[in-house]
């Protein structure tokens, strides 16, 4: 796909997209911010290989949630571990996680993508599919809250505030 006619579908979305430095391997690469006028930052770019192709993403550092995550109980770490990667796993969209320094740790970072190839690509399959995944980011992004909140605050994870 032409990287002006993502941006004329971003800009039509009520997006603003930015094109970024080349990453080695892609044609080209934008950042918006998804939903319009929100906090998040996704991606699209175009692979060299597969030929025909464009990829929709969202990468989160965990940052402070490393050290959050130290001070949990063994079954609160697998818990966490547990819903994340439930969370993550959704029809038709990859996912990654960056793995702690040691097994067992914390992962460093989660991705959401989705990939999608010229011949289906359409404005209608273009906006599900960056929905799909700015909804499975945000929805690990309360897991991570949920999870680690009240061990960054001192609050037992079980006494944490709920987040909505």
């Amino acid at each position: 796909m032409q990287q002006q006619q993502i941006e004329a579908w971003l800009r039509q979305l009520g997006s603003t997209p930015t094109p970024v430095p080349l990453i080695e391997g892609n044609q080209w690469q934008l950042q918006f911010m998804f939903p319009p006028g929100s906090q998040q930052t996704l991606a699209c770019f175009s692979p060299r290989v597969p030929a025909g192709s464009t990829v929709i993403s969202v990468n989160y550092p965990l940052g402070r949630g490393e050290a959050a995550f130290e001070v949990l109980s063994e079954a609160e770490k697998g818990a966490f571990m547990q819903e994340l990667r439930l969370v993550l796993s959704r029809d038709h969209l990859y996912h990654d996680m960056a793995p702690g320094a040691t097994p067992g740790a914390c992962p460093r970072s989660f991705a959401v993508f989705d990939m999608r190839f010229d011949d289906g690509l359409t404005l209608d399959s273009f906006a599900r599919s960056i929905i799909m995944v700015s909804n499975t980011a945000l929805a690990a992004n309360l897991c991570c809250a949920r999870h680690l909140a009240g061990a960054r605050t001192g609050v037992p994870s079980t006494q944490a505030p709920k987040v909505q």
